[in-house]
C-alpha cells in the first residue's frame, strides 16, 4: 500500500551547537500527534525525523523517492531555511507541500510566497490536516476548512477562519511514537 503522507521534521542536531553539546534534542511531538490523527482517518503516514542526519542530502533523497502524495513540513524560525529547502525538493518531485508549526502559523505568507508551499496549517494541526487531505483527495478546494492558508486562483493568499483550540484533550489520539527512533532521544 503506497504512503499517503510523509511528515518531515527538518531539525538537525549537528546544526544546533547548544543541543549538540548538551545531547538533549527534542523529538517531533507535534508531528507525532498529527500522524496519529491521520492514521485514525486511515491515511498511511511516515515521519522523516532529520534530527540525527549528518546533512540534508539523505532527507532530500528520501523526499525525492517517496511515493507519498503529500509532504507535511514542520517549521519554526530557526528551521526556516532547511524547511524551505526540503519543500523545494518536494515540489520539484511533484508533491503537494503542507507547512505547519509555529513560524508558518504566524507568517503563512513567508512560506506560501517564497517557500514552495501549497498550504499552511495554522495552529493545531490534528483536525486541519485530516480535513485538508480528505478535501484534496476528493479534488475539492479547501475554502471551508478552518485553520488554513493557501494561494488562491489569482495568486492572493486566502486565510480561512481560525480553528478553535481543542478543549477535549482526551479526544486527541496519543502521539505515534512508533514512527521515530525513541531510543536515540
Amino acid at each position: 500500500m503506497p504512503l499517503d503522507c510523509l511528515l518531515v521534521f527538518p531539525y538537525m542536531l549537528h546544526d544546533d551547537p547548544t543541543q549538540k553539546h548538551l545531547r538533549s534534542p527534542f523529538p517531533p511531538l507535534g508531528l507525532m500527534y498529527v500522524a496519529s490523527s491521520l492514521r485514525n482517518a486511515r491515511y498511511k503516514v511516515r515521519i522523516l525525523d532529520c534530527t540525527f542526519m549528518p546533512d540534508l542530502a539523505e532527507a532530500e533523497q528520501i523526499i525525492r523517492s517517496t511515493d507519498a502524495r503529500y509532504i507535511g513540513i514542520h517549521s519554526m524560525v530557526t528551521l526556516t531555511k532547511t524547511a524551505v529547502a526540503l519543500a523545494k525538493v518536494a515540489k520539484d518531485a511533484g508533491k503537494t507541500v503542507i507547512y505547519g508549526g509555529p513560524d508558518p502559523s504566524t507568517a503563512p505568507e513567508k512560506y506560501l510566497k517564497k517557500g514552495a508551499g501549497d498550504y499552511v496549517v495554522i495552529g493545531e494541526g490534528e483536525k486541519t490536516a485530516v480535513e485538508l487531505l480528505q478535501v484534496l483527495d476528493r479534488g475539492e478546494l479547501p475554502f471551508d476548512i478552518k485553520g488554513l492558508a493557501f494561494v488562491s486562483g489569482e495568486g492572493s493568499i486566502t486565510t480561512t477562519f481560525p480553528r478553535d483550540l481543542e478543549r477535549e484533550l482526551d479526544s486527541v489520539p496519543l502521539p505515534a511514537r512508533d514512527l521515530i527512533d525513541n531510543e536515540r532521544y
